[in-house]
């Protein structure tokens, strides 16, 4: 809790004191040589720009006591991993999902389920939306094509309640990721070695081992694709947490 109070001062006084640089660099500079002027103008946009993810952070901080369950009491949130090649309304289709979990402001676990385990639990007939019986002629709606509606905070309604008729688990909220921001994520942290599968993973072939891992030996009920994403993210957990405050830093503004 001192350490999210602290956070969210020192956000607020660099806001305040880009404001500062902006009304400074907002003045009368024409007299300036060119290149001078050009340079000003640079560092005019850029403070702009920094100042707005600035205040982005102070409204997640705002958030966070809530989110991490500084009370005590668990946060259970699930993860959407979204392959933007197979586009869907929200981003992508959801090959894989994880359950993420927070408690009195520490990560307590990181679980990671293949999609189709999920809806291969689901009881009784679901009739789908008319335009996944005409495109994609599925007489059945799963969870898998739950994210049908582009508005995500309606999507994100569907496939709670999927989860819960398939699993009979209940989630605080659920959090859309696709491929872009895996990629985002290893390029701050750089190549991460996965060891329960002695592979090197990096933002260049992310998306290649994780088809191999899904496809390669698949069979009804495997859980191979599900193992490599969760072992890819628990050492990607591990890696954050070494960072230096410059590639947080990038972390924080490719999120």
């Amino acid at each position: 809790s001192e350490e999210i109070g602290s956070l969210e001062e020192g956000l607020v006084e660099v806001e305040n004191n880009l404001g500062i640089l902006q009304a400074r660099l907002s003045g009368d500079y024409s007299w300036l040589p060119a290149d001078w002027k050009t340079q000003v103008q640079k560092g005019l946009t850029l403070s702009g720009e920094f100042k707005k993810q600035v205040g982005q952070g102070i409204e997640v901080v705002k958030l966070m006591p809530e989110l991490l369950g500084l009370d005590g009491k668990q946060r259970d949130y699930m993860i959407l991993f979204q392959n933007d090649s197979e586009l869907r309304p929200t981003g992508g289709f959801i090959g894989s999902y994880g359950i993420l979990s927070f408690k009195s402001g520490k990560l307590i676990n990181l679980e990671i389920k293949d999609i189709y385990e999920a809806d291969g639990q689901l009881k009784g007939h679901v009739e789908p939306p008319w335009e996944i019986k005409k495109h994609l002629g599925e007489a059945n709606w799963f969870m898998r094509d739950a994210n049908w509606k582009a508005d995500f905070v309606k999507s994100a309604a569907d496939i709670q309640w999927f989860l819960e008729k398939e699993t009979g688990k209940k989630v605080n909220g659920v959090i859309g990721i696709d491929l872009a921001v895996a990629r985002a994520m290893l390029k701050a942290t750089g190549e991460i070695y996965v060891p329960d599968f002695k592979e090197k993973i990096n933002e260049g072939n992310l998306y290649e081992q994780a088809e191999f891992y899904a496809e390669t030996k698949f069979f009804p009920g495997s859980t191979q694709k599900a193992s490599f994403l969760g072992a890819l993210g628990k050492q990607l957990f591990e890696e954050i947490k070494s960072l230096d405050v410059e590639k947080r830093l990038t972390l924080v503004q490719s999120f």
